[in-house]
């Protein structure tokens, strides 16, 4: 089963870093603050902070100095990635709301703040059973501030497409754009269940990589989540085609 639970994992972390290489790449030359804070947020998350935090919790090294260090370095990279998500969402859908500025700024702080007292409060312990007591709550903060992240990113999403497909029914849209607005809402409802199920594994006491339901939850959300953000940056020719052919 351990050896199961790590394929969606790492099939998961593979796609997140390619799509936000790709996405700083795009960034670079375009100059816009989208495809940065979209870029840099996965890879912060998923290519940076998690890598760093693992390691600080590795045999040997969990409850040293040294560890406490990783850890810390890499939970700030997660929120610091996980905020500039929120920033995607902002500029994307609603740029020129104020109230939607003041939330992306609240959430950011509240994200610093949980990044710092995760790192604090576990940095009193030397063992890995306590350790990982201390930061349950704040962990599971922090995986409520992504789920609600995806939630509304993918809200928005479902009703920027609902509205270009009444666009595209006139003729006034590409396809293939119209589609990504789904995609996009697909892919960000399933991260949002995604986070939202492994909360609820977390206080039911389930173990992530070792038993049956959380298995399901993190293969099936991420596998969904993988294919619909591929979809959404890097349609094959043949899918476009496929898009434009049916709206024809």
């Amino acid at each position: 089963m351990l050896i199961a639970a790590f394929i969606p994992i790492v099939f998961f972390v593979v796609v997140l870093a390619f799509v936000g290489i790709r996405l700083l790449a795009l960034a670079r030359r375009t100059r816009q603050l989208p495809e940065l804070a979209l870029g840099s947020g996965l890879l912060l998350i998923a290519f940076v902070g998690m890598p760093l935090s693992a390691a600080g919790r590795a045999p040997g090294i969990v409850g040293t100095p040294l560890g406490h260090t990783l850890f810390a370095i890499g939970i700030m990279f997660v929120v610091c990635g996980a905020g500039n998500l929120f920033v995607f969402t902002w500029k994307v859908f609603r740029p020129s709301d104020k109230r939607a500025a003041a939330f992306v700024a609240a959430a950011w702080m509240v994200l610093l703040l949980l990044g710092v007292s995760i790192a604090t409060v576990t940095s009193r312990s030397a063992e890995l059973a306590e350790i990982l007591m201390l930061a349950r709550p704040w962990s599971l903060a922090i995986m409520g501030a992504l789920a609600l992240q995806f939630s509304w990113s993918g809200a928005e999403s479902i009703a920027c497409y609902r509205k270009a497909r009444r666009r595209l029914a006139l003729g006034l849209a590409d396809p293939v754009v119209v589609n990504r607005f789904l995609l996009w809402g697909v892919s960000s409802v399933s991260a949002a269940l995604l986070c939202g199920g492994l909360i609820l594994c977390a206080l039911a006491n389930l173990v992530i990589v070792r038993d049956t339901i959380p298995l399901t939850i993190l293969a099936a959300t991420g596998t969904i989540t993988c294919l619909a953000w591929s979809l959404t940056f890097f349609p094959p020719r043949v899918y476009q085609e496929y898009l434009r052919s049916r709206a024809g």
